[in-house]
């Protein structure tokens, strides 16, 4: 499992930047961008991943901010898969892309949990297939998937822009490099972010932007280098107040562990070390809040398969970010698996009995 970085590249020598930013047929002025707003939901969905003794089916439902309300269980992941990427499309409608199987072949097929049948069905498959790629939502019904790995290919350079819910995907535009196990972050309406990953060198300290507004893609650019190369990390968005701040925590390869954590102010071009996770780990799933005040670490592998969800708050007295151990945990330990944000029409919460 997950032994790519083993593994030669195939990908063709990187394209000028003049040449990356050219979509190869998408449209780019169908694109109508959003913000997503999910009126203050924590309900997490976390589905499929791997637990040292097979594919994780299951897909569970946290109230983050509540440990004492049970959510209702989702279906099952249709297919035994480690690895996935997704969004959420039309503020309703979960979509989980690609991954790899037990015999290490890797998945193309694309599945959406209907919002009114709460059950997984097919959708358009990606045009390649990928596992840990990287997602996010360009608009209500407009997917960016980016990069991966698979072994026809190796470490990928190729993008897609997929609109599963309406027709096939088309390429998007090329990555400068092949990378996979990297953070994709929507920073705002037209800039995105890609953070970090696996590449044939090994863990990327890079960091890249892209614009994207309805002329097209603009030329990718070189954003400040972490301090450290990382892969599997957690990354996601902050605010303490004043400031936005990109959040970036563990990671590792096959057999390493980190616990650090860098943040990088918006506004400035310099990485910043903050507080270490109580315990070094990777593959787990980040997550923000969506006011940006917290953010979530939860499961991954440590050595053993963890069911613990570590939270990031930001503390006016001593105006400094700290981890705690959150009340909430996962029922089935994992790594490599797909978490987001859901609406709490998807499922229902009810307070425990004690």
């Amino acid at each position: 499992m997950k032994t790519a970085q083993l593994v030669s590249v195939v990908n063709k020598d990187a394209h000028s930047q003049a040449e990356v930013c050219k979509a190869k047929d998408v449209n780019v002025n169908t694109f109508i961008f959003f913000v997503l707003n999910l009126s203050g939901s924590m309900k997490l969905m976390i589905t499929n991943g791997w637990n040292g003794e097979g594919e994780v089916f299951d897909t569970e439902v946290i109230e983050l901010e509540n440990s004492n309300k049970i959510c209702d269980p989702l279906p099952d992941y249709p297919i035994g898969v480690d690895g996935t990427n997704g969004a959420l499309l039309d503020g309703k409608t979960p979509i989980v892309c690609g991954g790899e199987f037990r015999d290490s072949s890797v998945s193309e097929r694309c599945f959406k949990l209907d919002p009114e049948s709460r059950n997984w069905d097919e959708v358009a498959s990606m045009k390649v297939a990928r596992e840990e790629a990287a997602t996010i939502a360009l608009d209500s019904e407009s997917l960016w998937i980016t990069g991966g790995f698979n072994d026809n290919d190796g470490y990928l350079a190729t993008t897609e822009v997929a609109k599963p819910l309406v027709s096939a995907p088309v390429f998007g535009p090329d990555l400068p490099y092949g990378v996979s196990n990297h953070c994709l972050l929507k920073l705002n309406s037209s800039k995105i972010m890609l953070i970090g990953g696996t590449t044939i060198s090994g863990p990327s300290n890079r960091t890249l932007f892209a614009d994207i507004s309805a002329d097209g893609f603009a030329p990718f650019s070189e954003g400040p280098s972490m301090e450290r190369g990382r892969d599997f990390s957690a990354c996601g968005l902050l605010s303490d107040g004043s400031s936005r701040q990109v959040v970036v925590v563990a990671g590792g390869g096959a057999d390493t562990f980190t616990a650090s954590t860098e943040l990088l102010d918006l506004g400035s071009s310099r990485w910043i070390a903050g507080p270490d996770l109580p315990k070094a780990l990777k593959s787990a799933v980040g997550i923000s809040s969506q006011d940006g005040k917290s953010f979530f670490v939860v499961g991954g592998y440590t050595g053993s398969y963890l069911t613990d969800i570590y939270r990031l708050d930001y503390s006016p007295n001593t105006e400094d970010w700290q981890w705690v151990l959150a009340d909430s945990e996962l029922a089935v330990a994992r790594e490599w698996h797909f978490g987001m944000l859901i609406p709490d029409s998807l499922t229902n919460c009810t307070e425990s009995k004690k």
